[in-house]
C-alpha cells in the first residue's frame, strides 16, 4: 500500500480543485490513499511541517510537493525517513486540474515501482544501518543516498547492486543472530529487547526509515570486533569514544 499527501498547493488552489481531487482519489483503488495538506497561504505554495509531519506519524510517508521555494526544508526534514518527491509540473499561469493529475500519477507510477524494488520488508534490511554511525565500504559509502532515488527506473538497477554490495561486504552469518561489520570493525547486531524507547515512541507515535515502520524500541547493539573501546559518530555528528558496546538506532541516536 502507498499512502501519500500532496502538500503545499496554495489555499486558492485547494478549494479550487478539492472536488477534482477527491473524484480522482475515487479511481486509485484500495491500495493507494491520498491525503491533502495544503499551504497555510491562500495564495502562495508552501510547506506547512508540522501539518505534513502529523501527517507522516498517520503513516502518509510517500510526499509529493507542489513547487514551492521552502520544497527542500521538506526534503530535509524527512531525508530518508519518508520520500520527497518535487511534482514535475509545466509553469502554469493558473493552477489546473489535469497537468497536477498527470504529475500525480507519473509521481505514484514511480512510487510504486520503487516500493517494489527498494522498500523494507523487515528490520534485517541494510537501510536500517544508521548513516552517521556505520561505515560502508567506500565503493559504497553512499549506498542510502543512491537509494533514495526519484523518476528515472533506469536508477533502480544502480539501488539493487548498492544492495547487494552492502550484503555482500557487510552482512556476516558466522554466528547467530547475524550482524553486520562496518569497515571500521564495528559489530552491529539487532538487540532482540526493544528497551530504551524515546518518550516519542512511549506516546505511541510511529517513526519511519525510508517509509519502512520502526518497531519501537527498536536498536542495535554496537561494540568493537576486538572488544576494544571505539569511536562511534552520532546523529549530530559528535564522535563518543565508547568502551564496551552502545545502543544506537537507525538514526544514529545513542540511546541509554
Amino acid at each position: 500500500m502507498i499512502m501519500a499527501q500532496l502538500v503545499a498547493l496554495p489555499q486558492h488552489a485547494h478549494n479550487k480543485l478539492r472536488k477534482n481531487f477527491e473524484s480522482w482519489l475515487n479511481t486509485l483503488g484500495s491500495e493507494i490513499r491520498f491525503r491533502a495538506c495544503p499551504s497555510r497561504s491562500f495564495h502562495k505554495p508552501g510547506a506547512d511541517l508540522s501539518a505534513i509531519d502529523q501527517n507522516v506519524g498517520d503513516g502518509y510517508v510517500h510526499i509529493a510537493v507542489f513547487p514551492c521555494r521552502d520544497w527542500q526544508g521538506v526534503r530535509d526534514r524527512f531525508l530518508f525517513d519518508c520520500r520527497v518527491a518535487l511534482l514535475r509540473l509545466p509553469d502554469m499561469p493558473e493552477i489546473e486540474w489535469q497537468p497536477l493529475e498527470e504529475a500525480l500519477r507519473e509521481f505514484l507510477n514511480f512510487e510504486n515501482r520503487w516500493n517494489e524494488t527498494v522498500r523494507l520488508k523487515d528490520v534485517n534490511h541494510p537501510l536500517l544501518l544508521p548513516p552517521p554511525s556505520f561505515k560502508a565500504h567506500s565503493t559504497i559509502q553512499n549506498y542510502w543516498k543512491e537509494c533514495d532515488v526519484y523518476w528515472e527506473t533506469r536508477k533502480l538497477t544502480r539501488v539493487n547492486n548498492a544492495i547487494q554490495g552492502v550484503e555482500a561486504r557487510h552482512r556476516k552469518t558466522d554466528n547467530f543472530p547475524p550482524y553486520w561489520l562496518d569497515s571500521a570493525k564495528k559489530h552491529f547486531q539487532k538487540d532482540p529487547y526493544p528497551h530504551a524507547m524515546t518518550p516519542e515512541e512511549r506516546q505511541g507515535r510511529q517513526r519511519f526509515r525510508f517509509c519502512f515502520p520502526i518497531p519501537a524500541g527498536f536498536h542495535f547493539d554496537v561494540k568493537h570486533q576486538t572488544s576494544q573501546s571505539f569511536w562511534l559518530t552520532d546523529h549530530n555528528k559528535m564522535a563518543h569514544n565508547i568502551r564496551g558496546y552502545a545502543n544506537v538506532d537507525p538514526w544514529g541516536r545513542i540511546r541509554d
